[in-house]
């Protein structure tokens, strides 16, 4: 066996050492792997004219020889690009839906914007549309938010003060469970309970500091954005979320001296950043690479911290449209009012999908019908392994096992 992958790798080599670098680039944009990507910088910049394979280093060697040997998670990448290109054209049909009309900023979004994105955990990305056009990430902070307070203070303290069940309410909904905690992290009450955990003794700048050194860290510091106009509206319009706030503090749910005011700041500040589809897939991507960004493999959340996250996203991350969604589609995922949906497939990909027109319960139309058609095409429920004889793809096994057919 031993033999054989050793094989496999020297016939390899000998085969991109006989291509030039243009050629190597266009193989590997049809694996996935762009040209920015910074595990390969020294190719990237390598001289067109002199190239030699032999003038790469071991580790930029032994990653063009895991790509080109088709050990990637997606073997065969362009053929499944293909099939989501397929998928997104046919939901780039559906115009149904409004913008978010109760946040003045979200409401002048032109509606016509669509972006897919995909990161999977081997770094491979699809990318259709608006991708790098920047968006309000609103309650897509939220998974986020929650990991960094399991970070800072472990499972057992963050759910003395938040709850782990769906809420069955609308995510704004003035209400709390019957411990009188916020239901879940990922509903309005649980997010701002969230951000009264994070580093409550620094200064708001702090801890806005504090939760952007995380989104740098999942992005390879190519976000977050921040979004000052739909900040100041928000502030003004925020009365119920406010009142949620007043109303947690009148029976003492938050921690011992609590400032509502910097805990409902650090809230809207943390949903006024801004990302593109690209960089939420990378997000989505850590999270679903057990917390380790897919390529500065640095490890930004623990294991611990991953499982309770998805798990939490599992049931709870599509607000009153949860239960529903877990059914049909069966992968974690969070939805925002500015159209974002992140979708987490554990072990093998993050997606990201932005349109700004929302159903009646604020999620994006053509994201959850993306969704939907994702996972009637992929195997990529959570008990599709359970299926025997499934008709449907599964791109991870190889070229010559894999039906791509249309």
């Amino acid at each position: 066996m031993v033999k054989t992958i050793k094989n496999i790798s020297e016939n390899t080599f000998q085969a991109l050492s006989s291509l030039s670098k243009t050629d190597i680039i266009d193989l590997l944009h049809s694996k996935g792997i762009l040209g920015d990507d910074i595990r390969l910088t020294n190719l990237f910049k390598s001289d067109e004219n002199n190239f030699s394979i032999h003038q790469l280093n071991e580790k930029d060697i032994n990653f063009l020889i895991k790509v080109f040997s088709d050990e990637l998670i997606i073997p065969n990448f362009h053929s499944f690009s293909e099939k989501i290109t397929e998928i997104t054209k046919l939901v780039e049909s559906n115009c149904n839906g409004s913008v978010a009309n109760y946040i003045p900023e979200l409401k002048s979004v032109d509606p016509k914007h669509f972006a897919v994105s995909i990161c999977t955990i081997d770094g491979q990305c699809y990318n259709f549309g608006d991708s790098e056009t920047p968006f309000c990430v609103q309650s897509t902070c939220k998974p986020i938010n929650y990991c960094i307070a399991l970070e800072s203070l472990g499972e057992a303290k963050v759910h003395q003060f938040i709850g782990k069940e769906p809420s069955g309410q609308r995510f704004n909904e003035v209400a709390l469970n019957k411990d009188g905690l916020p239901h879940n992290p990922l509903i309005n009450s649980g997010a701002m309970m969230c951000c009264a955990l994070i580093k409550p003794e620094d200064t708001i700048a702090e801890r806005f500091d504090y939760v952007k050194k995380y989104w740098s860290q999942l992005t390879l510091n190519r976000g977050p954005g921040f979004d000052q106009a739909t900040y100041e509206s928000e502030k003004l319009t925020a009365h119920r979320n406010y009142a949620l706030a007043h109303l947690m503090q009148e029976i003492q749910a938050f921690p011992k001296n609590t400032s509502i005011e910097n805990t409902m700041d650090l809230y809207i500040r943390n949903c006024s950043l801004t990302l593109t589809t690209s960089n939420l897939s990378l997000a989505a991507a850590t999270l679903a690479n057990g917390g380790i960004n897919p390529f500065s493999q640095e490890k930004i959340f623990s294991n611990e911290t991953i499982k309770d996250c998805l798990t939490i996203m599992s049931f709870c991350g599509m607000y009153d449209f949860s239960g529903e969604f877990a059914f049909k589609v069966g992968i974690p995922a969070k939805s925002g009012v500015s159209g974002a949906i992140m979708l987490v497939i554990p072990n093998v990909m993050g997606i990201c999908v932005w349109s700004p027109n929302l159903d009646h319960y604020g999620n994006s139309v053509r994201g959850v019908e993306f969704a939907t058609r994702l996972t009637e095409t992929f195997n990529f429920h959570n008990f599709d392994s359970l299926v025997g004889n499934s008709s449907k793809i599964d791109p991870r096994r190889h070229f010559s096992n894999a039906n791509f057919d249309i």
